[in-house]
């Protein structure tokens, strides 16, 4: 039953964070089933008693693989299918996004607030 949740919330982890960084509507599905089949690999690697750098490396590679085939198949960048595929393998991810929406909140201050 977890490999069913980890199918789930892979994919729509993946195909999520491709909404964040404007990816083409109709490319979505492709975002998740590559995050997805990259997940499910890690986990599975996981769960088999390897290492957890191994088995992102390996993981990794599966999505570098599928990006590219995608990328053909559907005439996109590359990128598209990589960032969204590979996001959630990387820890350091949400610390980034953290910073990073903590940085539009303050440009988002007015300019005599910044001077206190």
């Amino acid at each position: 039953m977890t490999i069913i949740a980890q199918l789930g919330t892979s994919f729509f982890a993946a195909s999520g964070f491709a909404v964040i960084f404007n990816a083409p509507r109709n490319r979505l599905i492709p975002c998740g089933v590559v995050g997805m089949l990259g997940w499910v690999l890690y986990f599975i690697l996981v769960q088999k008693g390897i290492d957890s750098v191994p088995a992102t490396v390996f993981a990794a590679m599966l999505i570098a693989v599928l990006s590219q085939v995608f990328a053909k198949y559907y005439k996109t960048p590359i990128i598209i299918f990589n960032v969204a595929g590979s996001f959630h393998l990387f820890p350091a991810v949400w610390r980034i996004m953290r910073c990073a929406t903590l940085l539009k909140m303050i440009m988002q201050l007015p300019c005599n607030m910044l001077q206190r």
